[in-house]
């Protein structure tokens, strides 16, 4: 469960992370592509090995399970490690009893695998964890064997912090022959305050147990003298590992006196040979040990977060750091958003409007800015600008009074000049160049409003329809082009330099040959007014205004 918990802790900085990079850092997209390939490399292998990792920890644990207490299970849940073998007998690797469960390690290896079992499936119970080292000095007769075994479990319960939140209470259980023959079963308890041995009544203060009058005082000094000795056998034992191992024991150790089957030439015999010169008694017949239901509440309780509440903990870290930094990008985004809008307000309010393109274009940025600040106030910011920091809606007002106090000039109206088409058989013959008597009054009608200007040129172009050949038709409508032009120089006092005749004859129709009224069309004279800076220069006009202009009328 650890391990799961670390997976998706693992999922969830790296989707942070590249929601950061691509909703929130001010970057540019190549540098955003970057960033999202590193966190891409750094998160898939890690995923992998983490995601092997854990199937091998769920083989493991399917090959050492050990049945373990409910996750409801309100009392201690001890690890009993050491000489555990006559603990266990006829019981199981696992045993509850009034006080407490009891789960039985074999190994260290062992040990390795419980923890992580009981992490993984039963998580709320490891604030109940403690490790006893079940001890029977009777039952060793090889003192280096004896230290090196105490040393690998020091060595392995202060490896197991990583999946109990910390290194459990580490206590001492040692079960002896008791120095008087076919006595009961008595325990002695020994903490940093007190000291307590078990009597008919319970627990006693073991002070008085051994100051007791005759005829018990005898029986409770001979039980003092065999402890003392037992407590310092112990310290020195625990003395030569600890040089070597970190200190893992606690002020708790527990001591039982019971029928015990033991090893010939065993360390305490020896021990109190050395002493007493007297080997003491011992029993032959095997029984199966008691558990240490009474020293069960002298254990400490740890005050430490949970599996759980570290990778909640983690979880909440990783949120806040993302809030954080989403927070930083958010209001860096804000003020270039608000400098790149008072830039554009600058660049407006500095030019004159003289030329106007430069003003017009400044002022269609400003509108693309508003329009942009409006849809975002419609729609919603983007998220890049959002986590509370946004700044847009205070610059709509500047930019709409902006855009509204200045409005450009209205570009001058030109008229193009139109082109008057007067009918030749009106004005002419047919085949003839010259006009015809009458043809005045429809000339002045159609030219009364032609007036010769300095830099306007006034074409006359003569037309004619298909009848005939080419040579003759071209011509025929020059000739009469310069009838109309000699009419109007000599009727207007217009000097020729204004003029300009062409013939095109039946080059340019106007509508089709095929039929009467079309050859009718064509055959027409067209007068049109074309802009020349160099036409109709006549010493003492006066040159019109650069905005005015002619119109001819039909």
């Amino acid at each position: 469960m650890a391990q799961l918990r670390g997976i998706v802790n693992s999922v969830l900085a790296a989707v942070l992370a590249l929601l950061l990079v691509w909703g929130f850092s001010p970057l540019s997209a190549g540098v955003r592509s970057g960033l999202t390939v590193f966190i891409l490399l750094l998160f898939i292998p890690g995923m992998v090995y983490a995601w092997r990792q854990y199937g091998r920890l769920k083989s493991a644990h399917s090959a050492h399970e050990v049945p373990l207490p409910p996750e409801s299970f309100s009392g201690p849940v001890v690890l009993v490690c050491g000489d555990n073998d006559l603990l266990f007998t006829g019981r199981g690797d696992s045993c509850e009893s009034s006080q407490g469960w009891y789960l039985s390690v074999q190994s260290p290896e062992h040990y390795i695998a419980l923890v992580r079992q009981l992490a993984t499936q039963r998580p709320g119970l490891l604030m109940r964890v403690s490790v006893m080292l079940a001890l029977a000095p009777e039952r060793h007769n090889d003192e280096d064997a004896l230290k090196h075994m105490l040393l690998s479990w020091r060595r392995v319960v202060a490896q197991s912090r990583r999946w109990l939140s910390g290194i459990p209470p580490f206590w001492l259980c040692c079960w002896l022959n008791s120095p008087q023959c076919n006595e009961s079963v008595r325990w002695f308890i020994r903490t940093p305050q007190d000291a307590e041995v078990q009597s008919a009544t319970g627990l006693d203060d073991f002070a008085a147990f051994s100051s007791q009058e005759r005829p018990a005082r005898h029986f409770h000094l001979t039980h003092a003298v065999w402890l003392d000795n037992l407590l310092g056998w112990l310290q020195k034992v625990q003395g030569d590992t600890e040089r070597h191992a970190p200190p893992l024991f606690s002020a708790l150790r527990v001591v039982c006196f019971t029928s015990l089957a033991v090893c010939e030439n065993n360390l305490w015999q020896r021990h109190i040979t050395a002493q007493t010169t007297l080997p003491p008694a011992a029993s032959a017949a095997p029984v199966q040990l008691p558990f240490p239901d009474l020293a069960l509440p002298f254990l400490s309780h740890r005050r430490a977060l949970t599996a759980f509440q570290r990778a909640v903990g983690v979880s909440g870290l990783l949120c806040g750091l993302f809030v954080g930094l989403a927070m930083t990008c958010s209001f860096i985004n804000n003020q270039h958003l608000i400098r790149i809008t008072n830039d554009h307000l600058t660049v407006y309010r500095h030019l004159s409007g003289n030329p106007v393109e430069p003003k017009i274009q400044a002022q269609d940025q400003l509108r693309r800015d508003a329009q942009r600040l409006d849809r975002w106030y419609q729609q919603g910011e983007p998220l890049s600008l959002s986590m509370g920091l946004y700044q847009g809606m205070r610059l709509i007002p500047p930019l709409l009074a902006a855009i509204s106090d200045w409005l450009p000039p209205e570009k001058p109206k030109v008229t193009s000049p139109q082109t008057v088409r007067l009918d030749s058989m009106s004005l002419f013959d047919t085949g003839k160049w010259a006009l015809k008597a009458g043809s005045t009054k429809v000339l002045i009608r159609a030219l009364v409003n032609i007036k010769a200007k300095p830099g306007w040129l006034i074409v006359i172009a003569g037309h004619t329809d298909d009848v005939g050949d080419d040579k003759s038709n071209q011509q025929l409508s020059l000739k009469r082009a310069e009838s109309v032009r000699d009419w109007m120089r000599d009727t207007g006092d217009v000097a020729e330099s204004c003029f300009a005749v062409q013939g095109y004859g039946e080059l340019r129709p106007y509508k089709s040959n095929d039929t009467p009224e079309g050859r009718a069309a064509n055959r027409r004279v067209e007068i049109s007014l074309v802009p020349q800076a160099d036409a109709c220069q006549v010493p003492g006009m006066k040159e019109p205004s650069p905005q005015g202009g002619d119109a001819l009328a039909k």
